[in-house]
């Protein structure tokens, strides 16, 4: 088992594959909680397979990270059509800009309270796929002999 470990190749793809299972954990988890990270004017989110990214012009009074998390029918109240699809990522804002493709989604709006926002998000896979395929890279390859 100590063979296995020596160099640095195995002990970095040891690391990524355990944050690969881990983000997977988090995609799974994400279609019953939102995990919510707050910090001053940003915000980071784990909701139905995305993790979004939010940061707005005004930020949140005191400056104290807060961690937050909430069941996903709470927050919002929407249930997914006949064909299993819930409803837009933006919810129904008013996006004054607004990009959307294969899962990734980029947005500007102003909110009631003059208040921008911008909106980035992306799908756990897109953070787990590279990670998986790095650690497999790291793991299996071995090294040529070097002929002198």
């Amino acid at each position: 088992m100590r063979e296995f470990f020596r160099g640095w190749r195995r002990k970095v793809g040891c690391v990524s594959l355990v944050m690969a299972c881990a983000v997977m954990g988090m995609w799974a988890r994400s279609f019953a909680k939102i995990d919510q990270l707050r910090v001053s004017a940003f915000s980071v989110m784990s909701i139905r397979g995305t993790v979004g990214v939010i940061r707005s012009t005004h930020p949140l009074p005191g400056s104290q990270p807060t961690y937050s998390t909430f069941p996903v029918s709470e927050i919002l109240n929407s249930q997914p059509d006949e064909n299993g699809n819930y409803p837009d990522w933006w919810g129904g804002m008013d996006v004054n800009q607004r990009w959307d493709l294969a899962g990734f989604h980029f947005g500007q709006r102003i909110d009631p309270d003059q208040q921008s926002i911008i909106q980035l998000g992306f799908p756990h896979w897109s953070l787990a796929s590279p990670l998986t395929l790095l650690s497999a890279y790291l793991i299996l390859w071995k090294p040529r002999r070097q002929v002198l």
